[in-house]
């Protein structure tokens, strides 16, 4: 059962930190923009799509610990 708290309370900071990497990338992506904004355009494309993808992995993580979680318990 620690197990599982442990792997929750991962899952939380791995979302806390795609959300927390969300707000930098903004500060970030417009001291870019101001010098070169074709640079930014795909900075900002490659950036989105590995934000994507984390969220998605980290949300899909949670929903599979959390169905384990719930199998454990049943």
């Amino acid at each position: 059962m620690l197990d599982f708290l442990f792997l929750l309370l991962f899952l939380y900071l791995a979302f806390i930190a795609v959300v927390g990497s969300i707000a930098l990338y903004g500060k970030v992506i417009e001291k870019i923009s101001e010098k070169n904004q074709a640079r930014a355009v795909k900075i900002h494309g490659f950036v989105t799509k590995t934000l994507k993808f984390a969220f998605v992995v980290v949300v899909f993580l949670g929903i599979a610990t959390g169905w384990l979680l719930a199998i454990v318990l049943i």
